[in-house]
């Protein structure tokens, strides 16, 4: 869309008509008169054209000055009244030539010259300066390892370039008593200013206290605050004021779509008004700085989850240890102080204990305490005994059957017990036979809040193994079976999270959980909003018509496994009106479901399925449901390494692929239409007078249209065809197995869409046309940067055509066919 300049008449445009007339006068000055009138109004329409081709504009208008130069030599103007009638026929046509060009203006623009933009010195430099400021901040994206690290520098650049009185970055944070509060983080001053991070108030700061709750607003809606402190309500005109601060401008800082904070700027002399180019500036510094953050933020994530899955690794190994220890041991007291020692691989603890039970009491057996720390041992104390009933955590232990953590004795309803009272958090288990209590497991920590309930899991599986050290002889097969069980959910969890690819997580993870639990068929469910969705089967009668589809979210055997968070275990799925025969399912009797965890939260589900009834039981239920967790940390590693791929090969504008990934993808298509003799397409598309386009109606309008033709483009290619932002307002299409005589309707297809966009640009729908080049494989063709160029090649002479073309290059005849 080309820009509409204003309706005035540059002096040179009419000093060219001036010497144009007054070439006439003096070439016919020696013939008739009549005959000089007919020939000067007749080649009037001649000049008119040229005069609307404004190409050819220059050219004329030089060639009639030298000639009107050269005639002013050479003939004599006699005074008569032919002169006369010819100095009356040069007003006639300066005056319709006037006409023509006021009337061309006011519609489009000047017949021979467009007034220019006159760039001072000081406009070049500033863009220069903002150019260099933004190669500086990209290179500390890219470089940066904490964004905390060279954020300094970034505010003094912004402030430099924007000879601001202060530039300053703040964090939002929630308070439970206040709400949503601001915190400075970083602050730059210019050399006549003073420092304000350190105020109390810019530390606890609320915009809701301080009348600015529109600020907020704005800012959380991804909008700026550009604002006069005399345009404030009285109280924060007031404490502006007091600061000097007389203009304010703040751009919102935003982190996985979440408002983080913001970046300000603050005029604190004479007022002022923020132009385009300083709000730019400010709204780069801001992308750039919750981008790093961003990124930040996931690279922490990444580390955390490969931590954990080290520590979940290294809990699995000390596990495997202690129930190859507790098989080799059959002596009670050497086996506990060796479970003891133990724990402390996998559990911190300074001081703990097995308690034995004798009917109502429990007596402590063994214990151990922290080497270096003056904590009273508890073994000293072998000869206590404890109540179970009036003992409230051991009583709590006893009818749960299950582990309790206290974060915190002091908030509870402890037993303090002379020469312990360091205690401040507890951790303890149930050690059960044949599901009854036999002793307690107990840890304690003299720090507050340590224990957590993620410890619950594996202080029941410690106390599954002292409960196995407890049986006698008649049970060590048993014992043997359980850390077989436990090695092979190592290893297969191990396997499961070598995977990256989410497609080949959910195929290791069924073929592990073989391993872990035989089974008949098996399926992973994974939550979506539209219901739970068949990811990935193994051994199902059709996996093709079953693999994703989707079970509603309101199926009752799902719905209990979420609320019990627990699995779900039938007999006989065939006589059970809760199973959904989803599918070819009436071989299926014994039935288990698990969820899989993570961080608390379901994100799918297991499903067993086996022939015989009765197949499985809650032991192998325990089992599967470490084994699923583990999955879920799996699939969480491998959605996350998908994501991560995923930013790498997009543009984060349009969405759609960027271009070195296109270069990448594009030359494999390349080399395997070579290899398979296939023909290959491509088609380059470039947006007719884009910057012109940014210049009337701005950045944004323009990056709403780029994101409009990406995204209506990839609505009407095909899954095989290849669409990249090529850079700035190219976009390049790759078309496998496609001639450029069928690539050429698909072009052409995509720019009539294109051309019928309309984007709403405050109220106005505006459009854009573009050109098309395209060109196809051949023998000549080396390589995907030989494709590319001829396609350019032919963008180019679309271009010359007259633009919002599509133009095919041929290496024989080179523009082979152009299409309006």
């Amino acid at each position: 869309m080309t820009l509409r300049p204003q309706a005035k008449i540059p002096a040179i445009s009419m000093l060219l008509y001036a010497v144009y007339c007054a070439a006439w006068v003096f070439l016919f000055s020696q013939i008739p008169f009549y005959m000089e009138s007919a020939i000067l109004l007749l080649a009037l329409p001649v000049v008119l054209l040229i005069a609307w081709q404004p190409l050819k504009v220059v050219a004329a208008g030089i060639g009639l000055f030298f000639a009107s130069l050269a005639i002013t030599f050479v003939w004599v103007v006699p005074i008569s009244m032919q002169a006369v009638g010819r100095i009356g026929l040069v007003v006639f046509s300066v005056c319709l030539l006037w006409a023509v060009q006021y009337l061309r203006m006011a519609r489009k623009g000047p017949l021979f010259f467009q007034e220019s933009k006159v760039t001072t010195l000081k406009q070049i430099a500033q863009h220069e300066t903002i150019l260099g400021m933004i190669e500086n901040l990209v290179q500390w994206l890219l470089k940066s390892g904490d964004w905390h690290t060279g954020i300094e520098e970034v505010l003094s650049t912004v402030g430099q370039v924007t000879h601001a009185g202060r530039v300053y970055v703040f964090e939002n944070y929630l308070d439970p008593n206040r709400g949503l509060l601001a915190r400075w983080k970083y602050e730059w001053t210019a050399p006549a200013g003073s420092a304000r991070i350190d105020e109390p108030l810019l530390q606890n700061y609320s915009f809701q206290e301080n009348e600015l709750s529109h600020w907020a607003t704005l800012l959380s809606q991804n909008h700026l605050v550009n604002t006069q402190t005399r345009d404030l309500a009285e109280l924060p005109r007031k404490r502006f004021a007091k600061h000097s601060i007389s203009s304010v401008l703040i751009v919102p800082i935003f982190v996985n779509g979440q408002w983080w904070g913001g970046i300000g700027l603050d005029e604190c002399e004479n007022e002022r008004t923020w132009n385009a180019s300083e709000v730019h500036i400010l709204r780069i510094a801001a992308n750039l700085l919750g981008a790093v953050i961003e990124r930040q933020e996931s690279e922490r994530l990444v580390k955390n989850l490969l931590q954990q899955e080290r520590h979940l690794r290294e809990v699995f190994q000390t596990l495997s240890e202690v129930g190859a220890s507790i098989l080799a041991t059959h002596e009670l007291e050497p086996l506990l102080d060796m479970l003891l020692e133990q724990m402390r691989r996998v559990i911190e603890y300074d001081s703990a204990s097995i308690m034995l039970r004798y009917g109502d009491k429990v007596r402590i057996s063994r214990s151990a305490g922290r080497p270096g720390k003056k904590f009273c041992p508890v073994s000293m104390k072998t000869e206590l005994e404890f109540d179970i009933t009036s003992t409230r955590n051991l009583r709590e232990m006893f009818e749960s059957k299950k582990p309790l953590i206290i974060p915190d004795t002091q908030e509870y309803d402890w037993l303090f017990v002379e020469g312990v009272e360091y205690i401040r958090s507890f951790a303890g288990a149930p050690i059960l036979v044949q599901g009854e209590v036999v002793a307690f497991l107990t840890l304690d920590k003299a720090e507050p809040n340590y224990y957590q309930p993620e410890y619950l899991e594996l202080l029941s599986i410690f106390s599954s193994y002292a409960g196995l050290a407890l049986q006698n002889a008649r049970y060590l097969e048993s014992a043997s079976r359980r850390v077989e069980e436990a090695e092979t959910l190592r290893k297969a969890s191990s396997l499961v999270a070598s995977e990256l690819d989410l497609e080949q997580v959910l195929k290791e993870i069924l073929i592990q959980l073989e391993k872990v639990v035989p089974y008949d068929s098996a399926s992973v469910f994974l939550a979506t909003h539209e219901g739970l969705k068949i990811m990935a089967g193994r051994y199902l009668p059709n996996d093709n018509a079953i693999i994703g589809q989707t079970l509603p979210i309101e199926d009752k055997l799902f719905q209990e496994i979420s609320s019990t968070h627990s699995a779900l275990i039938l007999e006989d799925a065939q006589q059970d009106n809760r199973f959904l025969k989803f599918g070819d399912t009436d071989y299926i009797r014994g039935w288990m479901g698990l969820p899989m965890f993570l961080r608390g939260q379901i994100i799918g589900y297991l499903s067993i399925d086996n022939k015989t009834p009765g197949a499985y039981s809650l032991e192998s239920a325990n089992l599967v449901q470490a084994f699923a967790n583990e999955a879920a940390v799996a699939i969480e590693n491998a959605r996350l390494f998908q994501q991560v791929q995923l930013l790498a090969i997009t543009d984060p504008l349009t969405g759609i692929f960027n271009r070195r990934y296109f270069f990448e993808i594009g030359g494999r298509e390349f080399r395997r239409s070579v290899r398979h003799h296939h023909s290959l397409a491509l088609v380059l598309i470039d947006i007719d007078h884009f910057k012109q386009f940014n210049d009337l109606y701005g950045h944004l309008a323009g990056d709403m249209v780029l994101r409009e033709i990406g995204k209506e483009s990839q609505k009407h290619l095909r899954e095989s065809d290849i669409f990249a932002r090529f850079g700035g307002e190219e976009f390049v299409l790759l078309l496998p197995e496609t001639t450029a005589q069928d690539a050429f309707p698909i072009a052409e297809r995509l720019r009539t869409i294109i051309n019928e966009l309309r984007v709403d640009v405050g109220g106005e729908k505006v459009f854009v046309s573009v050109s098309m080049g395209v060109a196809e494989r051949s023998s000549d063709t080396n390589n995907l940067n030989d494709l590319f160029e001829n396609a350019d090649r032919a963008l180019y002479a679309a271009k010359e055509q007259g633009r919002g073309r599509v133009t095919i290059w041929d290496s024989k005849n080179p523009i082979h066919f152009s299409s309006k």
